[in-house]
């Protein structure tokens, strides 16, 4: 799904994947602070808030996964750089 044609929306959403309440979502994207609270949980209901903020949500994770896998492969590299280097010690100082 593109970024919502009300920026309002989208900025919502964005405060929403940022951490933020829905309510301070909904007032940092530019809305009034009167009911703030009960309409930030409509706009939540709504069908295209619901699925732009998955999508991004999806990304995160995805962001997240391929980072612990590079952070996986560093150490597995390190390691085995570790290794190799024993291993030539031992042959070095075997008789």
């Amino acid at each position: 799904m593109p970024v919502l044609t009300n920026s309002r929306h989208e900025h919502f959403v964005q405060g929403l994947i940022s951490g933020a309440t829905a309510t301070s979502a909904y007032i940092g994207a530019g809305y009034s602070k009167n009911g703030a609270a009960q309409s930030a949980q409509r706009l939540l209901k709504q069908s295209e808030i619901q699925a732009r903020k998955a999508e991004l949500e999806r990304g995160i994770e995805g962001q997240f996964v391929a980072g612990q896998i590079a952070d996986r492969q560093y150490r597995l590299a390190i390691l085995q750089d570790l290794l190799d280097r024993l291993l030539a010690l031992i042959e070095e100082r075997a008789p």
